[in-house]
């Protein structure tokens, strides 16, 4: 426990994260945070930052693609691992997803196995959830839908990027998603490695010989309440709160004035630190003379998250989601190019919901959409107005992996952090002007268009009406 007598001012509402679980100081904030704006933008720092890490490399991803921009960045940690003997390079990614014939991050990666066996490690985490007959039944692609590992963590030394983007030539070019670099920043750095820790003891590791090995328990044929009891034991001493004794945990601002707060999201094995902390912030933290802009890349909103959207105090929300053009299903084979009319069918009905309960004023609906391009961005910003400036003060903003979503509070791993200011301080100003460049580079006016009751009644037609019966069962999984 650490506090410090003169003590930086810190929102009261916002105070109660300190209570909740672990809270990392941020170093010259003003500096060594950088919010990058472009997929290039993110590539070339991912392999700017492999070829100058000296002693660690942690990438936590849902998959790696097999291709050029890729290999580019495997090369570059290739190059590291060759040239910097001390230097441990680790993926952490999900089993289903990268072990896809076609697209297998196990394939991209096998041959730093071999040649590094002791200094990389492949970690493999398969949800316990996909066990039994739906192991059995369902094809390789489809039993993605019952759960992965979705955090997104870039780790290079002291520095770490956040972001919701995965590790393929999609990400660096054409998908539009968030990107945070925190740089020399050992103390999150360090945190943020015990949690990838904790997900490679509960993975399955590849060996040199490409065989597989567990490292903790079988997440598929040993027993599943062993699982998740052995589970919550690794992660609970990182996000335990304050009054169970948590040793992550800080006592207050002390002499920082920007902090952030991270969260885990792991519903399958038991752990909803993320969710609960996320609907806390929303029904309790965020004021009413406050602005809310929140994305997420797929609109399926938890149905806590819809409520406290409708219910919270702030005085204005700004959703921003994927149009169809701009959906990562679109186009998609089978029963995934249906999607997209999923999440139209959600949209428009969350769209009517506001207008029954008359807060067309209160909320916005905007749809994202660029020629050639998809969206995954996500997160949250948050502006407190109780100053009356039109802009409004930086107060907080959360980047990470989750999309708010079923899926993100049911079935998937995610990793946030929650980033707050101290209010008047420099911080607030000057990372302040950084968040709203990247807001506004979001809903640019060129590419977001605000959502009418027409435009709705129009996307609510376009979706065939036992799609609209069967969203139910589906919005479950996707």
């Amino acid at each position: 426990m650490l506090s410090n007598p003169q003590e930086q001012p810190f929102p009261d509402h916002f105070r109660w994260l300190f209570e909740n679980g672990p809270s990392v100081p941020i170093i010259n904030a003003t500096e060594n945070i950088e919010v990058l704006t472009t997929p290039t933008q993110f590539h070339q720092t991912l392999v700017d930052l492999a070829k100058n890490a000296k002693n660690r490399i942690s990438l936590s991803t849902l998959y790696m693609g097999n291709d050029e921009p890729t290999k580019e960045l495997l090369d570059a940690c290739e190059s590291s691992l060759s040239t910097k003997p001390n230097l441990k390079f680790n993926v952490v990614c999900d089993y289903s997803r990268g072990n896809r014939a076609a697209d297998s991050t196990r394939g991209a990666t096998i041959h730093l196995k071999k040649t590094y066996p002791s200094r990389f490690r492949l970690s493999m985490y398969h949800t316990p959830s996909l066990r039994g007959w739906r192991k059995k039944v369902l094809p390789n692609k489809l039993n993605e839908v019952i759960g992965v590992q979705h955090s997104k963590i870039y780790l290079f030394d002291d520095t770490v990027v956040m972001t919701g983007a995965n590790l393929s030539k999609i990400y660096f070019t054409n998908r539009q998603d968030r990107y945070v670099v925190f740089k020399n920043q050992p103390g999150l750095c360090n945190f943020l490695t015990l949690i990838l820790e904790c997900l490679q003891k509960l993975s399955i590791e590849i060996t040199e010989q490409d065989t597989e090995r567990f490292n903790s328990l079988d997440p598929v044929n040993s027993n599943h309440d062993e699982f998740i009891s052995y589970s919550q034991k690794l992660f609970e001493p990182l996000i335990m709160p304050k009054h169970w004794g948590g040793k992550h945990c800080h006592d207050g601002p002390g002499e920082h004035s920007t902090w952030v707060f991270p969260t885990f999201q792991g519903h399958q094995i038991g752990i909803q630190h993320d969710s609960e902390t996320t609907l806390k912030l929303i029904n309790e933290s965020f004021q009413y003379d406050s602005e809310l802009f929140i994305s997420t890349g797929y609109f399926n909103l938890a149905r806590d998250v819809s409520d406290s959207i409708l219910n919270t105090r702030s005085n204005k929300i700004n959703i921003l989601m994927a149009s169809e053009q701009a959906n990562g299903f679109y186009k998609g084979r089978g029963l995934f190019g249906r999607v997209p009319d999923m999440y139209k069918y959600l949209a428009s009905t969350f769209s009517n919901v506001i207008s029954r309960c008359r807060l067309n004023d209160k909320v916005t609906l905007t749809e994202w959409r660029k020629p050639a391009w998809s969206f995954h961005g996500k997160g949250i910003w948050y502006w407190d107005k109780s100053n009356k400036d039109d802009n409004g003060e930086f107060m907080c903003n959360i980047v990470g992996s989750s999309n708010f979503g079923v899926r993100s509070f049911y079935r998937d791993t995610e990793v946030q952090l929650i980033l707050v200011t101290a209010p008047g301080s420099k911080d607030t100003e000057i990372l302040g002007n950084k968040f709203k460049k990247e807001q506004d580079n979001l809903w640019h006016p060129e590419y977001s268009t605000a959502l009418t009751q027409v435009a709705v009644r129009s996307m609510l037609s376009e979706v065939p009406k036992w799609m609209q019966y069967f969203s139910a069962f589906l919005r479950q999984y996707f």
